[in-house]
């Protein structure tokens, strides 16, 4: 679980649940921060979700 706005106190409307990996990425951001990120992210990476490629690491 992790707080939508950490300013304010654990409770239902102020929590989601999210994996390891999501709660690592949004560290400190607020809801809309990490959601932007995450807009950002996709809109980077956009060709890589419509026609996949061989992966280069």
């Amino acid at each position: 679980m992790d707080r939508l706005d950490n300013e304010k106190v654990i409770r239902s409307d102020n929590v989601l649940i999210l994996c390891y990996q999501c709660n690592a990425t949004k560290r400190d951001r607020t809801l809309q921060e990490f959601l932007d990120y995450c807009r950002t992210v996709t809109r980077k990476f956009h060709s890589h979700f419509e026609y996949p490629h061989e992966v280069h690491l």
